[in-house]
């Protein structure tokens, strides 16, 4: 059996929630470890809601996460280079 993929996502937008983070937790070989918005209660209420083991109060910090091997950018913006 090959490894679980684990995700982070970030930000809390509608396709995210609605969409993104759903497919994800249906797939077989992924996990959603953690999510992350500007907004630190945001990101916790997200994750909660889906069972998500961690939150973020910044993107930075889920950057930095070295538990997370895939990120989804659902931040506007997200197409610009992160330095």
């Amino acid at each position: 059996m090959s490894k679980q993929v684990s995700w982070g996502i970030l930000s809390t937008a509608n396709i995210g929630i609605k969409h993104v983070i759903p497919a994800i937790l249906e797939a077989p070989q992924c996990r959603i470890l953690a999510v992350a918005s500007r907004n630190p209660a945001q990101a916790r209420a997200v994750a909660d809601r889906f069972g998500i083991e961690k939150s973020y109060g910044s993107y930075e910090e889920l950057l930095a996460d070295p538990a997370i091997d895939a990120i989804y950018a659902a931040a506007r913006g997200a197409g610009r280079v992160w330095r």
